[in-house]
């Protein structure tokens, strides 16, 4: 577990000039001063060979502390930057049969622009919605120098919002697969 507080100055970020509806002018500034602080902790537990278990969580609140350019932005919090972020990884792995393993993630609300006021069209709460998004991998030795592998990403096809301007959706669901071919020793 590690607990972090870290500052800066003059960190550069997308600053809005003017909006007006979909019209958002933005210029690259410095910010003046930031901070972001938390809690950092993971944990891993090995049951047997063949089980592996591990978590990973982040608390943190990163907000803009100073701007003598644009007072408003003091107090706004960091775009994409959510205050809670979780995951957890569960792998099996036995040589004589496959590896297999399964992973989620977990994000809360994070906003996406500077003033904290921008929406997904449809909602009416600013920022982007919190998700959890399932993947997972199984995998198997087909020989001396091949793995025939295929994985899941965003298991369950879920739709979640990374950008508001414009409205971006992260990964659809998608389906991998392949054989690996092992040169050498």
């Amino acid at each position: 577990t590690t607990w972090f507080d870290t500052r800066m100055t003059d960190p550069v970020s997308n600053v809005t000039l003017s909006s007006a509806g979909a019209a958002v002018t933005q210029q690259r500034q410095n910010l003046g001063a930031t901070r972001v602080s938390g809690i950092q902790t993971s944990a891993e537990y090995r049951a047997g060979a063949a089980w592996r278990f591990s978590a990973a969580y982040i608390h943190q609140r990163a907000r803009v502390t100073e701007n003598p350019a644009n007072i408003a932005l003091v107090g706004k919090v960091l775009p994409q930057v959510p205050r809670h972020r979780g995951s957890v990884h569960v792998s099996f792995t036995d040589a004589r049969w496959f590896t297999a393993s399964v992973d989620v993630l977990a994000m809360t609300r994070q906003f996406d622009d500077d003033v904290n006021v921008r929406t997904v069209p449809g909602l009416s709460e600013a920022g982007l919605p919190g998700y959890t998004v399932v993947s997972m991998s199984v995998s198997r030795r087909v020989g001396r120098r091949l793995e025939a592998f295929a994985g899941v990403q965003n298991l369950f096809g879920r739709d979640y919002f990374v950008g508001t301007l414009p409205t971006t959706t992260g990964a659809p669901r998608m389906i991998t697969g392949g054989v690996r071919v092992r040169i050498g020793r």
